[in-house]
């Protein structure tokens, strides 16, 4: 959304102090000569359609309805060229361009299987529930779903490609940086998309802690409820490698006796190379086949696969609780609930 023009602040304080004012962009495709009110957001303004934002969003309406005193009665402040004048406070103004853009271009963010970018999706799905524009906020839920799915079927299956050949995942999520795992978790608690924050959790603490606890978005959220909620899903969650590897060894006492040397081996390569802040993923421990058991006659490799799978079928399984947060029966509930209100809109 870079397409701007420089103008003139839109507000100037007569008599006060001579303030340096940043420079304000005008969003060029964002900015229709027919329009009838401008947005600022930070230092960029769009000048829109008040019809075509009313038709979408109640919030819009009501904000329009409220700025219909006589002319003679407004303030200059909330004019500028002819315009009503509103600013977005607390609006990015990159995020701002995608959500105007995807109201009135309806080939820019089309559901899935149609490919996006998730800082398109992120913005779309907050901005889509702040001023609750039910199409968008559909689809923004839709894009999510295909990444941060509720079954570990689909959790397996998003980077992988249908019979069409057309990726599950709608969106490049891998490498995932931290800033944007953690942007992710913000915005899923704040659009109420529970269902998903255990895949973003799990997705998230697989970075080391030591590059987390680094991050400057990380410390920027210090003391607040998402860092504790985050560093409890860490906490439990990093307990895992060390049970699977014991679970592991409890495993070996049913193979043969070379299979047992062997196993003895696998287990002593593993702890060797576990950093101490490191979480050792543990849906990829048995992904698509268990990955250590190439020094393993076949039936043991069978047995091994087989224990593998059931452990991560357990993982999945406990994983919401270990993010303290509520079981995937309720949380698929709540999923279906939203999509049910999303569908009648």
């Amino acid at each position: 959304m870079d397409n701007t023009n420089i103008i003139v602040p839109p507000t100037i304080e007569a008599g006060g102090p001579m303030q340096i004012e940043p420079q304000i962009e005008r969003v060029a495709e964002l900015w229709f000569d027919d329009a009838n009110v401008v947005f600022q957001a930070e230092n960029k303004l769009f000048r829109v359609h008040r019809t075509i934002l009313a038709c979408q969003s109640p919030v819009f309406k009501d904000m329009f309805e409220i700025l219909q005193p006589p002319r003679d009665l407004v303030q200059p402040s909330t004019i500028f060229e002819g315009c009503d004048f509103i600013q977005l406070v607390g609006d990015e103004a990159e995020s701002v361009g995608y959500f105007f853009k995807a109201i009135y271009d309806a080939s820019f963010f089309e559901p899935p299987p149609s490919r996006t970018e998730l800082n398109i999706v992120l913005a779309i799905a907050s901005l889509s529930h702040k001023y609750d524009v039910q199409f968008l906020r559909r689809r923004a839920l839709e894009h999510l779903s295909t990444a941060y799915p509720t079954t570990l079927l689909l959790w397996d299956s998003r980077n992988k490609r249908n019979a069409a050949g057309i990726q599950t995942m709608t969106f490049v999520t891998a490498p995932l940086t931290i800033d944007a795992n953690l942007q992710l978790i913000e915005v899923l608690n704040q659009i109420g998309a529970t269902w998903m924050l255990p895949a973003a959790y799990y997705e998230l603490c697989s970075q080391p802690l030591s590059e987390i606890m680094v991050n400057p978005k990380w410390c920027a959220l210090d003391g607040t409820e998402l860092q504790m909620a985050c560093l409890l899903a860490w906490a439990k969650l990093v307990q895992v490698p060390g049970t699977s590897l014991q679970g592991f060894m409890v495993l070996a006492d049913g193979l043969c006796e070379p299979c047992q040397e062997e196993a003895q081996t696998t287990l002593k390569t593993a702890l060797d190379s576990q950093i101490l802040d490191d979480f050792i993923d543990p849906l990829s421990f048995a992904e698509p086949t268990f990955e250590y058991c190439d020094g393993y006659c076949s039936p043991c490799a069978d047995i091994l696969n087989e224990k593998a799978t059931e452990m991560r079928e357990m993982f999945w399984r406990t994983l919401p609780l270990r993010c303290g947060l509520v079981g995937w029966p309720k949380l698929n509930n709540q999923k279906a609930l939203v999509e049910s209100e999303l569908r009648a809109a």
